[in-house]
């Protein structure tokens, strides 16, 4: 007599699903017992194969912090601290005149709000000037960090020469009001 055996409450996909890790097991026990050969039977170009392939290029030296891309960063640090004190001024002055003209900067005045965009302002300048230099583009990097210093230093240069009615910020205003006779 011949007997089948059925599994119940099995499915067909788990056994070949099963199959094919058990496979890929063994394959991985195959390969792995491979690398235990010894170098006589292994041919000679293969050693040669793995050591060149296990070698690692020697880095080169970082050249982007160097004490003139300090002294750039410095300086926009330095003139980025200006320009948002002197816009947090202008936008607490009383006469509510003046308005941000950076389409992304914060609007309302607020000196934490300032402080914030222009630290992360000036994060986003210098990671994409260290992004240029680690691709080898080290003159544009400092190129980018030379173009924010010019940018911001006009900004900071039209915030303090700014002016209400001829008189400069921060000064109160004095009105001559002419009084006509009525007739």
């Amino acid at each position: 007599m011949h007997e089948t055996v059925v599994f119940e409450g099995t499915n067909h996909m788990k056994i070949i699903k099963a199959a094919i890790v058990l496979t890929w097991f063994a394959f991985g026990v195959i390969v792995g017992q491979s690398q235990t050969i010894s170098s006589s039977v292994k041919p000679d170009y293969l050693d040669t194969w793995i050591a060149s392939a296990k070698t690692v290029p020697v880095q080169k030296k970082d050249n982007f912090n160097t004490k003139f891309v300090i002294a750039l960063f410095s300086a926009d640090a330095t003139v980025r601290a200006l320009d948002g004190y002197s816009t947090v001024k202008l936008l607490n002055d009383p006469c509510r005149c003046f308005h941000e003209s950076d389409p992304i900067a914060p609007k309302g005045g607020s000196i934490a709000a300032e402080a914030a965009f222009q630290a992360g302002a000036l994060a986003a300048v210098y990671g994409g000037a260290w992004l240029l230099n680690r691709h080898h583009h080290t003159k544009m990097a400092r190129a980018l960090l030379l173009i924010d210093i010019g940018s911001e230093s006009y900004a900071v240069g039209r915030n303090f020469t700014r002016t209400r009615n001829g008189v400069p910020t921060g000064e109160t205003l004095r009105v001559r009001v002419k009084l006509r006779p009525t007739a």
